[in-house]
């Protein structure tokens, strides 16, 4: 190597000498870390810890007087009726443990929910059914039940006649 080519006025023995004191350095590093144990719980726990303190100060900092009351109301409903008790309900508390949703409420909510929705979605049908079906609505039923079945299967079979014959009113 010529002495021109190296920069900051290094020599060959230089450039020599600092490569090997890197590489040492290196090494020791290597071995170094080779024997201490690397210990990936102390960030975790780290986190976790921060993470607990910031839910305290939030379940300490905001009042839940608002929404208590729903939730006591469906609570008194739950047990009542005594939909808490039995291994669904605890399979069911797992399982929502599972999603994320550890609350004491959680169960509650959701067995109301379940008890419920059926209901509100039976009436909402209804009501889809008789706003959608204003014939039905309009007409008056005969006196006897059994014209009524026959009216009412009249007029399904005369829409769908005229449904039939008018393919482009209906579609």
């Amino acid at each position: 190597m010529s002495p021109d080519l190296l920069p900051f006025g290094l020599t060959p023995q230089m450039l020599v000498s600092v490569m090997t004191g890197l590489g040492t350095f290196a090494s020791i590093l290597a071995i170094i870390r080779a024997f201490v144990p690397h210990d990936p719980m102390r960030s975790r726990l780290k986190l976790h810890a921060k993470r607990r303190s910031e839910l305290r100060t939030e379940l300490i900092a905001t009042p839940r007087r608002g929404r208590q009351a729903p939730v006591t109301l469906l609570r008194n409903l739950v047990e009542r009726l005594k939909l808490t008790q039995g291994s669904e309900s605890r399979g069911t508390a797992d399982k929502l443990a599972q999603a994320g949703l550890r609350t004491r409420d959680a169960l509650v909510v959701f067995l109301s929910i379940r008890l419920v929705l059926p209901l509100v979605l039976s009436v909402l049908t209804w009501i889809m059914i008789e706003a959608l079906s204003p014939a039905m609505v309009t007409q008056r039923p005969p006196e006897s039940g059994r014209a009524w079945v026959a009216s009412r299967s009249t007029l399904m079979s005369t829409a769908a006649r005229s449904c039939a014959s008018s393919m482009a009113t209906c579609s």
